[in-house]
């Protein structure tokens, strides 16, 4: 399949520091960047395929994915079509109640009655997940408008469940609205120059519940793509886990690099990592300085803005891979640094992801 791709001009993007100069020289290597055309031929390439979620006994599932599919049904991104009930599948039926679950029953006496009826639907109009889903909405909804829940609502956050406890055997959804767009946001700590669209905004523990064209799917991630490309860009081929550095939890410190490499300032860089940490109680100075004694020979990275500039080189190496797979007539979802294939073509992504990457850095990157 010939595609051409025009280069452009990524002055839009971010600033034009010495450092995001070297980003910028690095992006021109890769001579690719996406194109209305490519973004259209990848999506008729995404509408001609079939992709289906499965959730079964083997899927662990939790409140904030639950969440997450509440979103994206009520937005028509998602359907449901199809579930098998434990006790039965009569055309009018009782849905259980969110109480069925453990840890929702410890709740029900603080939160009352009304906010777990048992609901009596017709099949036809609303489906037994859509009802659960909605119930386990509310009830959060319910616990968050209320401060001295807090505690509460971290732990349900981390509570798992299998989908037996919702009296349901499986459920079966179809992604309705399969389109990606690529999206530039240059001043937020929350999103940056990524690829978008119903899938990415799926949590892991759903997305490994994903078919394509009815065959299961892998899931293969650059890890540690920022802080691995500022060395590969100093000649380091740090092949580490930067984050493995002592008693904290590693997404603390990963969470510390991400702003560190965003912010202007290191005051800004502080103030932003305390609002991501928040009710942590946690010493935000000792978690900064402690990355960068650990990590010097990128330490001019940290309050230098670059990274805008860095994820729209990720972007790039992202839109050059799904353009390799794309001539080899094969779907590669893009999620963030990571893709989803189907597991027979496992070995053709890996390789693609490794290539593209030193295509753009000169040192192969770590894709796990």
């Amino acid at each position: 399949m010939d595609i051409n791709i025009p280069a452009q001009s990524i002055d839009q993007y971010f600033r034009t520091g010495d450092l995001n100069k070297k980003v910028m020289h690095k992006k021109q290597s890769i001579k690719i960047d996406i194109s209305e055309k490519l973004i259209e031929t990848y999506n008729s390439f995404i509408n001609d395929s079939n992709l289906t979620i499965t959730i079964d006994s083997n899927t662990d599932l939790n409140v904030s994915s639950l969440f997450s599919l509440f979103d994206s049904i009520n937005n028509d991104k998602i359907s449901v079509i199809s579930e098998s009930m434990i006790n039965g599948s009569d055309s009018s039926v009782i849905v259980p109640s969110i109480t069925c679950l453990p840890f929702f029953s410890k709740l029900a006496n603080t939160m009352g009655e009304r906010h777990f009826h048992d609901i009596k639907i017709n099949l036809e109009e609303i489906t037994v997940f859509e009802i659960v889903l909605l119930q386990i909405r509310k009830s959060c909804e319910h616990l968050i408008r209320q401060k001295h829940n807090k505690a509460v609502i971290q732990k349900l956050k981390k509570y798992t469940f299998p989908i037996s406890d919702l009296n349901l055997y499986s459920v079966t959804l179809q992604i309705d609205d399969k389109r990606i767009y690529r999206s530039h946001s240059k001043n937020s700590w929350k999103q940056g120059d990524r690829f978008y669209g119903t899938i990415p905004l799926l949590p892991a523990n759903i997305r490994s519940c994903l078919l394509i064209n009815g065959e299961e799917v892998c899931e293969l991630d650059f890890q540690n793509m920022q802080i691995n490309m500022c060395y590969h860009m100093e000649g380091v081929n740090f092949q580490h886990d930067p984050y493995d550095i002592g008693p904290l939890d590693r997404d603390i410190f990963k969470k510390a690099s991400l702003i560190m490499l965003q912010a202007e300032s290191e005051k800004e860089a502080k103030q932003a990592l305390k609002n991501e940490l928040k009710n942590r109680n946690l010493d935000i100075d000792g978690i900064i300085q402690c990355f960068k004694k650990i990590h010097p020979g990128i330490s001019k990275y940290f309050y230098s803005g670059v990274g805008p500039g860095l994820q729209n080189l990720g972007a790039d190496i992202t839109a050059l891979i799904m353009k390799r797979l794309l001539e080899k007539n094969i779907l590669a979802l893009p999620v963030h640094n990571s893709f989803i294939v189907q597991k027979q073509h496992r070995e053709a992504l890996y390789l693609t992801m490794l290539e593209s990457y030193k295509s753009a850095m000169n040192f192969y990157p770590v894709v796990k």
